[in-house]
């Protein structure tokens, strides 16, 4: 992390709040490959390297388990929906019923088998969408 950026804020005057700059190298090890990366950010913190890492950590986190429920239980990988604002609209729409299917209060079901189970039983549908309304 370097806080050292005076030049950076010179060639991109409009980040306005933009106080360090951050580099993560990672490594990931699967089976016998193991690959190398560095990933690169702006920041408005300053604060210690060990919190930013651990934000970024807790960013990608919730990111990859947020899509990877969505891709288990919405097939959202497996979408065909590409012109104009259609595929923005739909994943609002599944993170809407992600969202309210989250609320109902525990079942022992899989987001999947509820959004089923919904889509087959008007009472279940009922009280996922009271959750909200």
């Amino acid at each position: 992390m370097s806080a050292d950026i005076d030049w950076l804020r010179e060639r991109h005057p409009e980040w306005k709040n933009l106080s360090s700059i951050v580099a993560i190298d990672s490594q990931r090890l699967i089976g016998d490959t193991t690959t190398q990366e560095t990933r690169y950010f702006i920041s408005s913190s300053q604060a210690p390297a060990s919190l930013i890492l651990a934000a970024v950590r807790l960013h990608w986190g919730i990111e990859n388990q947020l899509h990877w429920v969505l891709d288990m239980s919405f097939g959202e990988d497996q979408s065909r929906i590409r012109k104009d604002n259609a595929p923005a609209n739909v994943a609002i729409i599944r993170h809407a019923a992600l969202n309210m299917i989250r609320q109902i209060p525990k079942k022992r079901m899989s987001v999947k088998r509820m959004r089923k189970a919904a889509g087959w039983d008007d009472l279940l549908l009922t009280e996922i969408l009271a959750q909200v309304f």
